[in-house]
């Protein structure tokens, strides 16, 4: 008996009762399937050990079936997956956006060499009205310029773009072969950089370790050119 639009046809007294009421209740059937619109990732340099975040946005709020059992991946090339993570710890509110980690347990001298390739599970992903995602295009799996659409001028990754950091690092790169490696990064990366290796300290690396971040920073300079 809950008033429907239905009920919009008749006189002004009738139409007011309906947009007067508590609830009105709309029949509205939904059965489109959500599809995935962009693969964007924020990293350009992928340092060793690192974690590598994709977002997979979906043309409508999704969320995961537990019944289906299969857990979602995104396929990479090099034959490595990142997998599904729950945008907010013990949420199940439907969002848009859908995160996918991957944690590289080896070096990658560039970041195109995790590029999305596929992706498996995605029927796993429903809408509010349980239509299940179908493939994904191939154009959205393109990246044309490496993990990341855009750039950024934070070089060390620490979060900030500072002139006596990220900018001097960047000016002495453009000078070539006099700043390489442990010379590009002295005394001009952040302490809280995050490519610095978990657990250790700027200050406690060996040269070997501070070579291989500076190369990491000279190929994120290298990305912005």
């Amino acid at each position: 008996d809950l008033p429907n639009l239905e009920q919009l046809s008749g006189t002004a007294t009738e139409r007011n009762q309906v947009f007067n009421a508590d609830r009105i209740l709309l029949n509205l059937a939904d059965d489109q399937p959500p599809e995935v619109v962009g693969i964007t990732s924020s990293t350009t340099v992928i340092a060793p050990s690192s974690t590598v975040s994709f977002w997979v946005e979906f043309s409508e709020p999704v969320e995961v079936d537990p019944v289906i059992g299969v857990t979602p991946q995104l396929t990479l090339s090099n034959g490595l997956t990142a997998n599904w993570i729950n945008p907010q710890s013990g949420s199940t509110d439907p969002s848009a956006k859908q995160r996918f980690d991957l944690v590289t347990g080896e070096r990658l001298d560039m970041a195109f060499d995790v590029q999305p390739t596929a992706m498996l599970g995605l029927e796993a992903f429903q809408d509010q009205a349980g239509n299940s995602a179908l493939g994904v295009d191939s154009a959205v799996l393109g990246f044309s310029d490496g993990l990341t659409a855009g750039w950024t001028l934070d070089v060390d990754n620490d979060g900030q773009v500072t002139a006596l950091g990220d900018g001097l690092m960047v000016i002495r790169h453009l000078f070539g072969t006099a700043f390489q490696g442990e010379a590009l990064i002295n005394k001009a990366i952040s302490q809280s950089s995050a490519l610095i290796p978990p657990g250790e300290e700027l200050t406690r690396l060996n040269r070997e370790q501070l070579s291989v971040i500076g190369l990491e920073i000279a190929l994120s300079i290298d990305q912005l050119t």
